[in-house]
């Protein structure tokens, strides 16, 4: 309908096929890790935890940044290899994350680093001090999968969670040449 000085509504109906995932799988087993998610909230937590039984995973635990000794002491009763996966939004947060997992008793814990591209720059202190990997947020279900496959030694290649490292996850604006070929206004 449209109406005069006002604009117009459109409605348009487009048919997509229904995706299962009922046939995804990690690309490797590991389904024997023990995995802890930290400072994930309410639906992320649960996104989280179902991107981990997903793949297999009994031992699953989410808990907040101040509860990470308890619940990877408590987890690594039932594993040997456990991966702490903390989602850092705040970088006083990552500030002392290597020292207090370096501190962790029990399991071989890995550490896995989750935050937003734009961050990812400037905590990468984190990656140097002890990080395994270093995801963007959002999390994807492949992009965790590889990671946890990564981290543990079973997946070669790289533990970036979109198959990039930390450093080109972040944002680079093409170069001059190439902006100017794509069309774009160069200032």
């Amino acid at each position: 309908s449209s109406t005069p000085n006002e604009g117009s509504t459109f409605w348009v109906e487009t048919s997509f096929p229904v995706v299962s995932d009922s046939h995804a799988y990690p690309p490797v087993d590991i389904s024997d890790l023990a995995i802890c998610f930290a400072g994930f909230e309410g639906e992320g937590a649960s996104i989280a935890t179902r991107y981990a039984k997903q793949a297999g995973v009994v031992f699953v635990a989410s808990c907040a940044f101040a509860d990470i000794e308890r619940s990877v002491e408590k987890l690594s009763t039932h594993s040997k290899s456990v991966v702490l996966v903390v989602r850092i939004v705040d970088s006083s947060l990552a500030s002392d994350l290597p020292e207090r997992v370096s501190r962790l008793r029990g399991a071989d814990v890995k550490l896995v680093v989750a935050a937003p591209r734009a961050m990812i720059s400037t905590i990468r202190y984190v990656k140097d001090g002890g990080a395994h990997s270093v995801l963007p947020l959002p999390l994807s279900r492949g992009g965790l999968w590889r990671a946890l496959g990564t981290v543990t030694g079973r997946l070669t290649g790289s533990p970036g969670g979109d198959d990039r490292s930390s450093q080109s996850a972040e944002w680079l604006a093409p170069d001059t040449m190439e902006a100017r070929n794509a069309g774009a206004l160069v200032l």
